[in-house]
C-alpha cells in the first residue's frame, strides 16, 4: 500500500473500520498517526461519511487534549486521515503501569476541559472510553475518535433516531434509551471513566447489553473505597442518573477539580493512604456505610411503597396487587424502536419485590446486610458510650492537723483517717481542714490550709540555700491566692537556720496557723514565733482544729505583698485615629474584626480592619482597610440596591441615559409549550436576579448609538419614532448595541436568553401570558390584532404602538406580548432536548439562524403567547422585530 507524501513505517492498531499505521509525513518530515479506512466499506455511504466527519470535527477543534489533524485525502479508494502519533498509549495501557489518585485527577481534568471546548463549537463525542483516550510522550492526554461525534447545532442525520450509539459500559441513561443526547452525556461517560481508574473495574457489569443498560437506568449511584472518599462528591455529579443534575459543562467539572487539587495540597495526601490514624480510617468507612445504607434504603422502601400502593381488595378476589403502569420504566423511556429499549421495557415489566432481589448482584445483597448489621453495632456502642460512670462516694475524714502558737512553738498535729483519692489536691486540703467544698471560699477567716506536701518542703529546705527555700516555701504556702502567717514563721526559721525534723511524705497534712489577718493598717506585735523540732506522738493527735487565743493572735502586715515581684508591663503600642465618612450620612459603620463600637475617630493599633457600611435602600460595603502610621480617613459612597422590583437607569459616558430597567427576582418556572418546537418541558432555575428592560428598545434609545458609531438609522415605516420600539435591525445590530452600552455604562449588556425572556414573559408562573391562560383576556393588554382591541391595529392595517401604551406585567414589564417580536440570544434547536437547567442560551460559532419570541402587532391574541418562538437568520431586517436587554447585576 502506498500514499502519495507519506512512507510507511509499521501497523500500529487494528479495526472493524480502519486499520493505523505509523508513518512520515515526508513534505515536513513529521511522524503522524496514518488512519485508512478499510476498502471493503467504500459501498456503505454511511462510513465513508462517519470517515469524513470525523476530519471535519476535528479539523474545526483546536485544544492541546484534542488530537489534531494534519491532512485528509484519498487515493486509490483509500480514505485517509494524517493525525497526532500518540506513543504513550491509551488509559488501559496506563492502568496496568500503574496509576494513582492524583494522575487520574489530572486525568479528569483535562479530557473535561477538552470536552467543554468540543461542547461550545456545538460537538458530543458519544463514545469517551479508556481505548479513545491516549497519551502523548510528556504524559498528557488526548481525546481521540470522533467518528459517532455528532454536531448539536444541525443534528447529523448519520446515527438515526432510536439508534444506541456508544460502549454499554460506558453510556449515559439517556443514551442507553436511544433519546437525543448533548454535552452531559460524555461527562457521564467520563466519570465512568474516572471511577475506572480509580477502582480498576467499571461500576456497572453484566453479562448482556441490556443487562448493563438496566444498571445505568435504575442501580445506586457506585460508591469508591474508603481511601478515595474525597473525590465522591465529583462522581456523584458526573454520574447522576438525571442530566439537569450533573454537571452542566466541563468548565464547571474543571473549576470543582482546581478546588479539590488546592484542598490537597494544604491538607496532604494523608488521606489518601491506609494510614492515618484509626480516627480518621473509620470516619472513612463510617461515612461509606452511611451512603451504602441510605442508597440500599432508599431503593428498598420505593420498591415496598410500590407494592403497597398496587394492593386492592375486593370480595371475589380478595387481596390482589394491580399493575403499575405509571411508574416503570417502560413510560421513561423514549418510545423509539430500538432494540435495547425494547427489551430493557420488557425485562422491567417483570420486576416484583423478590424478583427485584434477586436482580441485585449478590455482592451488592450481603453489601446491604452487612451494612445494615454494623449500622445496628455503631448504633448499640453510642447507647453504651453515652452512659453516665457511677458517682465515686466521698469519705469524710478528719484532717492531721499542725498548730503554731505564738507563746508555745509546739507543732500539734492530728492524724486524718480516710483520704479520698478522688479528689484535687486543693479539694485535699479543703477535706482535711474539715470544709466541704461549698465553703472553701471561707478560707479567709483565722485558720489557712495548705497543700499536703507542705511537710515535704520543710524537710527540703533543710538542705536548701536560703533565699531558694525561701522563695520556694513561700509559693508553696500559698493557697487560693492567701499567704499564710506560717510562710514568714518559715522564712524567719530558715534564716536563724533552725532545721525542722522532717516529716514523712507520705502523711497527708493540713497545716493551719492560728494567725489573723489584719483588716486595718495599724502596726501591731511583730513578734514571730520560732518554729522548733516537733515530736509528734499520738497525745497530740486532736480531732479539731486549735482555736486561737488572744494571745497567739498575730497579724499580717499590709507590706506584706510587697515582697512580691513587680510584673513590668510592656509599653503602650501607638494608636492612630480612624475616620469613616459615608454618603448618605446616616449609613451605619461597623468594623468587623473588633469588639468596641465604632465611633468616629477612634483609636486603633495599626492594622488591617473590615469596614461595613448599611443603610436602607443602598448595597451593603464591606471591605478591608489599613490602618499604617498615621491617622486616616476613610470615605464610603453606597451603590444604591437593586432590589427584586426595583427599576434603574444607568448613566452614558456621551450623554442620557440607558433603557430603564426592572429587576426581576431569582426563581423557577417550567419552559416551554404545546407545540412541537416548544418540547420536551424543561424545568429552569435561576438562581440570581438579573434586570430586564421595562419597555423594548425606542429609536431615540438605538439613535444616540447609530450616531456615536456613525451607522445608518434604521427606517420606522413612518410609523413614529422617538418613542416607538426601534424596528427593522439585525441580531446583529442589536448584540453591537448591548455591547455598545456595557462599554458606555460599565454594566455588562446582553440580548436575554429564551428561558429568561420565557420566564419575564410568564412573570415566573406556568401561563400562556402573563395575564393567565385566557385568550379573550387580551383586550387593552396587548398590541395584536384579534382579540386584542388595540387602537394601532384593524383588519387593514397594523403598526406599532408606543412603548408603555399597554398594561404592564405583575413583573412591571410591559409589551411582553404583541407590539413587536424580540430578538433572544439563543441559537435556534427544533426542541429543548439538552438545555440547561440554569436558564443560559444556547449558542455556538457560525449559527445560522437565532431565536425570535413574544409575537407582534401583526398576530392575533393567540399567536402572541409566552411559549411561542420562531426564528429568523441574524442578519436579517424585519418590520415587525426589535428587542429589549438584559443588564446582569452583580
Amino acid at each position: 500500500m502506498q500514499i502519495p507524501g507519506y512512507r510507511f513505517i509499521r501497523k500500529i492498531n487494528h479495526g472493524g473500520m480502519s486499520t493505523v499505521y505509523l508513518a512520515i509525513q515526508e513534505s515536513v518530515g513529521r511522524v503522524v498517526a496514518l488512519k485508512i479506512m478499510s476498502p471493503a466499506l467504500n459501498s456503505d455511504p454511511s462510513y465513508s461519511e462517519r470517515f469524513q466527519r470525523e476530519a471535519n470535527i476535528v479539523g474545526q477543534l483546536s485544544h492541546p487534549h484534542i488530537v489534531s489533524i494534519y491532512d485528509i485525502g484519498r487515493h486509490n479508494n483509500y480514505n485517509y486521515i494524517a493525525m497526532d502519533y500518540l506513543p504513550g498509549g491509551s488509559i488501559h495501557d496506563k492502568m496496568l503501569e500503574g496509576t494513582n489518585a492524583q494522575q487520574a485527577l489530572k486525568i479528569l481534568k483535562e479530557i473535561g476541559s477538552a470536552l467543554d471546548h468540543a461542547h461550545e463549537r456545538g460537538y458530543i463525542h458519544r463514545d469517551i472510553k479508556p481505548e479513545n483516550i491516549l497519551f502523548r510522550d510528556d504524559g498528557s492526554s488526548v481525546l481521540t475518535d470522533f467518528g459517532v461525534a455528532r454536531a448539536l447545532a444541525i443534528g447529523s442525520r448519520a446515527t438515526h433516531a432510536g439508534t444506541v450509539v456508544g460502549t454499554p459500559h460506558y453510556m449515559s441513561p439517556e443514551q442507553t434509551r436511544g433519546k437525543t443526547v448533548d454535552g452531559r452525556s460524555d461527562l457521564y461517560s467520563l466519570g465512568i471513566v474516572f471511577y475506572e481508574m480509580l477502582t480498576g473495574t467499571v461500576p456497572y457489569q453484566g453479562e448482556e447489553a441490556v443487562t448493563i443498560a438496566l444498571k445505568h437506568l435504575a442501580s445506586p449511584l457506585p460508591t469508591l473505597p474508603a481511601q478515595f472518599i474525597r473525590f465522591q462528591p465529583i462522581l456523584d455529579k458526573l454520574l447522576d442518573k438525571e442530566a439537569e443534575k450533573r454537571y452542566q459543562t466541563g468548565r464547571e467539572l474543571v473549576a470543582d477539580i482546581e478546588m479539590l487539587q488546592l484542598q490537597m495540597r494544604n491538607q496532604g495526601d494523608e488521606y489518601l493512604s491506609s494510614g492515618g490514624g484509626l480516627g480518621r480510617q473509620f470516619a472513612s468507612l463510617f461515612s461509606v456505610l452511611l451512603r451504602k445504607t441510605r442508597s440500599n434504603f432508599i431503593q428498598v422502601s420505593s420498591k415496598l411503597w410500590q407494592i403497597c400502593k398496587s394492593l386492592r381488595f375486593n370480595r371475589e378476589q380478595g387481596f390482589y396487587r394491580a399493575e403499575n403502569t405509571t411508574h416503570n420504566i417502560s413510560d421513561q423511556l423514549t418510545q423509539q424502536n430500538t432494540l435495547v429499549a425494547t427489551r430493557i421495557q420488557q425485562q422491567y415489566q417483570q420486576t416484583g419485590w423478590l424478583n427485584t432481589w434477586r436482580q441485585i448482584p449478590v455482592n451488592y445483597r450481603w453489601t446491604l446486610i452487612g451494612a445494615s448489621g454494623l449500622f445496628l453495632l455503631a448504633l448499640a456502642l453510642l447507647f453504651l458510650q453515652s452512659a453516665e460512670t457511677l458517682p465515686v462516694k466521698e469519705t469524710p475524714t478528719k484532717p492531721l492537723t499542725v498548730s503554731v502558737q505564738a507563746d508555745s512553738p509546739k507543732l500539734q498535729i492530728s492524724k486524718p483517717t480516710t483520704l479520698d483519692t478522688s479528689l484535687t489536691p486543693h479539694e485535699h486540703s479543703a477535706q482535711e481542714s474539715g470544709i466541704n467544698r461549698d465553703q472553701t471560699a471561707a478560707l479567709s477567716s483565722n485558720n489557712v490550709n495548705l497543700d499536703s506536701s507542705y511537710p515535704e518542703l520543710l524537710s527540703q529546705a533543710a538542705s536548701t540555700p536560703s533565699n531558694e527555700a525561701n522563695t520556694t516555701l513561700r509559693e508553696e504556702t500559698k493557697v487560693f491566692g492567701v499567704e499564710t502567717a506560717l510562710a514568714a514563721s518559715a522564712d524567719k526559721a530558715i534564716d536563724n537556720k533552725t532545721n525542722p525534723e522532717p516529716i514523712a511524705p507520705s502523711e497527708h497534712l493540713a497545716l493551719t496557723t492560728n494567725k489573723s489577718i489584719a483588716t486595718t493598717s495599724e502596726s501591731t506585735d511583730t513578734t514571730e514565733p520560732k518554729l522548733t523540732s516537733p515530736s509528734v506522738s499520738d497525745e497530740l493527735l486532736t480531732d479539731t482544729l486549735q482555736t486561737p487565743t488572744d494571745k497567739t493572735t498575730e497579724t499580717l502586715s499590709a507590706n506584706e505583698e510587697s515582697e512580691s515581684e513587680a510584673v513590668e508591663s510592656d509599653p503602650t503600642p501607638p494608636r492612630f485615629a480612624l475616620t469613616v465618612t459615608t454618603d448618605p450620612a446616616s449609613a451605619r459603620v461597623r468594623i468587623m474584626n473588633i469588639r468596641p463600637k465604632y465611633s468616629d475617630g477612634m483609636k486603633l493599633k495599626p492594622g488591617r480592619y473590615r469596614v461595613e457600611a448599611t443603610a436602607p435602600g443602598y448595597q451593603r460595603y464591606l471591605r478591608w482597610v489599613e490602618l499604617s502610621s498615621q491617622d486616616l480617613t476613610h470615605k464610603i459612597t453606597l451603590k444604591p440596591a437593586k432590589l427584586a422590583g426595583s427599576e434603574f437607569s444607568d448613566l452614558l459616558k456621551a450623554g442620557g441615559k440607558a433603557p430603564a430597567m426592572v429587576v426581576i427576582p431569582a426563581g423557577e418556572f417550567t419552559l416551554g409549550g404545546p407545540d412541537d418546537d416548544t418540547q420536551p418541558y424543561q424545568k429552569i432555575r435561576f438562581n440570581q436576579p438579573f434586570a430586564i428592560g421595562k419597555y423594548e428598545v425606542t429609536f431615540a434609545q438605538y439613535e444616540i448609538f447609530a450616531q456615536q458609531q456613525s451607522l445608518a438609522l434604521p427606517g420606522d415605516n413612518k410609523w413614529g419614532r422617538k418613542d416607538r420600539p426601534v424596528i427593522n435591525v439585525s441580531w446583529e445590530e442589536a448584540s453591537q448595541y448591548a455591547r455598545w452600552l456595557s462599554k458606555q455604562t460599565g454594566h455588562t449588556y446582553r440580548l436575554p436568553s429564551e428561558a429568561e425572556w420565557e420566564y419575564v414573559a410568564k412573570t415566573g408562573r406556568n401561563t400562556a401570558f402573563w395575564w393567565g391562560n385566557n385568550v379573550r383576556d387580551a383586550s387593552q393588554k396587548a398590541n395584536c390584532r384579534r382579540y386584542c382591541d388595540s387602537d394601532y391595529t384593524g383588519l387593514f392595517r397594523s403598526k406599532t404602538a408606543p412603548v408603555g401604551s399597554f398594561a404592564a406585567s405583575d413583573f412591571n414589564i410591559h409589551d411582553s406580548a404583541g407590539n413587536v417580536a424580540e430578538w433572544t440570544a439563543d441559537c435556534y434547536q427544533d426542541s429543548y432536548e439538552g438545555l440547561a437547567g440554569n436558564g443560559q442560551a444556547r449558542t455556538q460559532d457560525n449559527c445560522s439562524t437565532r431565536v425570535i419570541r413574544g409575537g407582534s402587532m401583526l398576530d392575533d391574541a393567540d399567536e402572541v403567547t409566552a411559549f411561542k418562538r420562531r426564528h429568523q437568520p441574524a442578519h436579517t431586517l424585519h418590520e415587525d422585530v426589535g428587542f429589549r436587554l438584559v443588564r446582569e447585576l452583580k
